[in-house]
């Protein structure tokens, strides 16, 4: 897989401009970190791709957000990509409207036993278990009230339709939304491909 960096739009959120795998934000200040990262692989004589050797989306946003996923003992394939999800979008810090901040909001609401969802992963907070598919719809509507889009948020829809799908697992191809809310194929070894018709 060659991760692409070529990409540049103005973000919607008012956060500056948008750039990479990660959509690193120049409002947020990643941006720079890409840039200091490709200088420091160049000495700024190479070509742009040479940063397809950098690990900054790693360090800032992946290794995070699976820490936190293996804390709290999920398991499912797509509680991964909503944790890494939300680092890139929201931080992977603790603040509030963070990762560990929506983390933390989630576990301190739970105050019993929760099963459903499906997903044979049951998580323990509080002493309390719960269906890992719950705690992840929980997640998703705390990190909402934070999107200015709310529920209607491009990635909080696209999560919800692979739940609603079942689609917990990413051994196989399966249906996902792009930015344009356009629906598409998706493996774990492949883009977003939309369909053709």
């Amino acid at each position: 897989m060659t991760f692409q960096y070529s990409n540049c739009k103005k973000d919607a959120g008012g956060k500056g401009y948008s750039t990479g795998i990660a959509n690193f934000c120049t409002g947020a200040g990643d941006a720079w970190d890409v840039v200091q990262a490709f200088h420091d692989i160049t000495g700024g004589n190479d070509k742009f791709t040479k940063l397809d050797k950098s690990t900054v989306f790693d360090k800032l946003y992946f290794t995070p957000s699976q820490k936190q996923a293996d804390d709290l003992g999920l398991k499912q394939s797509v509680r991964q990509a909503i944790l890494y999800n939300t680092a890139i979008s929201r931080g992977a810090g603790d603040d509030s409207d963070s990762l560990g901040g929506i983390i933390q909001q989630v576990n301190e609401s739970i105050t019993e036993d929760v099963s459903g969802g499906g997903s044979g992963s049951t998580l323990t907070i509080k002493s309390h278990s719960i269906d890992e598919i719950e705690w992840l719809n929980k997640f998703l509507k705390t990190r909402a009230k934070y999107e200015d889009e709310g529920d209607s948020n491009i990635s909080i829809l696209a999560y919800k339709n692979i739940i609603e799908k079942k689609e917990y697992n990413w051994d196989r191809e399966f249906e996902v939304l792009n930015d344009e809310d356009d629906v598409g194929n998706a493996t774990c070894d492949k883009s977003f491909q939309p369909y053709l018709g």
